[in-house]
């Protein structure tokens, strides 16, 4: 079964915490209530095209992306392990046939930072998280590039 295989896969990729917390987000959310029971031989690329657009008509292309990228590997994953199938996620196609992106390009002006900088001051949170937050602001860099700062 599908489900079977897809918490097997999970359990076995090597992968970033934060990308194996996501990936199972997107597994829970959105493709184990659609293939959980089925067979590998029972999911075509019809269906997983049809999932996909499903998940970008809810307004989340970058996870419909995702879902067609997990598909893929499950099945990869199931076929190193014996299963006699194609994959439908090779028909599927490349990610731009599921969605496609515009860049974001817009940055904070001086002013929403000092305004920012100073509002936190009224956001009823933990001091560390409002010292975290003021550190990302001044230096611009990604959470995980703080937290795993040297």
């Amino acid at each position: 079964m599908f489900g079977d295989m897809t918490t097997c896969w999970l359990a076995d990729a090597k992968m970033a915490d934060s990308t194996r917390s996501m990936r199972k987000s997107v597994v829970d959310r959105d493709i184990l209530p659609a293939l959980k029971n089925r067979l590998f031989t029972e999911i075509s690329a019809d269906d997983l095209r049809a999932l996909c657009h499903k998940v970008k008509g809810r307004g989340a292309p970058a996870t419909a992306v995702h879902v067609r990228d997990i598909v893929k590997q499950v099945y990869a994953f199931a076929i190193l392990h014996g299963e006699k199938v194609d994959n439908p996620a090779d028909d599927v196609g490349a990610a731009a046939s599921i969605a496609t992106f515009v860049p974001r390009d817009r940055a904070l002006s001086p002013l929403e930072i000092r305004l920012m900088y100073r509002q936190m001051e009224s956001v009823a949170t933990h001091p560390t998280i409002r010292l975290a937050l003021r550190l990302i602001l001044l230096t611009l860099v990604r959470k995980s590039e703080l937290i795993e700062a040297t």
